[in-house]
């Protein structure tokens, strides 16, 4: 995604067992709150993440983020047997903002639909969702040669850097991006929302791993412009 090189790199390559940053829930829910992702939301590939922050008889509210745009969410809630239906409405003051209406069990597995408020230029979806629970080795942050990157539990990134302008030189000026991420296997998937005029925005990373069985852990990450270290 970012043609320019804004940090040293090398042509090594780590090799090592596959590995997700997140496993589906088994065990039942003792309620709704927790963090949900659907693949299939849009045919990009960019996965829609909904966080569930509050849960009662009667209501739900957290928030959603899909393209690393981030939306409240607020509705009504209602369970009948082993699954819950829900009515989620976005605030409405984004032209992109709609209306989930979701089934989810009590294993965290669900389906439902989004409908735009504007329905003449946005069309409607259906996914399916499922209650997702981070490992222990999952993502954080992580810095590189004039350059660092956050990875948060709700599927969100940030990247500051400062683009490279010759092979020892750096531009004076900051640049962040901001955008979402997932996780497959030892690759990792970022969508920026804001990238560069002329510039794409998505991009991948490689994981880099040490240790071995048990002890093994993610060191770091990289790709063809930027190789970023865990934080001393």
């Amino acid at each position: 995604m970012i043609t320019m090189a804004a940090c040293q790199t090398n042509n090594k390559t780590e090799a090592g067992t596959t590995t997700d940053s997140v496993r589906v829930a088994g065990a039942a829910a003792p309620d709704l709150k927790g963090l949900y992702r659907s693949n299939d939301f849009s045919s990009n590939e960019e996965p829609l993440f909904l966080y569930i922050n509050f849960h009662n008889a009667y209501h739900v509210a957290g928030y959603d983020q899909h393209k690393g745009l981030k939306r409240n969410v607020s509705g009504n809630v209602v369970q009948e047997g082993d699954h819950w239906k829900l009515t989620l409405r976005e605030p409405g003051d984004n032209p992109f903002d709609g209306v989930f209406e979701l089934e989810i069990d009590t294993a965290g597995n669900g389906h439902g639909t989004w409908t735009p408020n504007d329905k003449q230029k946005l069309k409607a979806h259906r996914f399916s969702l499922v209650a997702v629970h981070l490992e222990d080795n999952r993502l954080s942050g992580y810095q590189g040669d004039h350059c660092d990157i956050s990875f948060e539990d709700d599927g969100s990134v940030v990247m500051n850097y400062y683009p490279k302008t010759s092979d020892s030189t750096f531009a004076p000026q900051m640049l962040t991006l901001r955008g979402a991420y997932n996780v497959k296997d030892t690759t990792v998937y970022l969508h920026w929302r804001n990238a560069a005029a002329g510039q794409p925005n998505t991009d991948t990373m490689f994981l880099r791993y040490d240790g071995e069985g048990k002890d093994r852990y993610i060191m770091g990450l990289h790709n063809r412009d930027f190789e970023f270290y865990m934080g001393e």
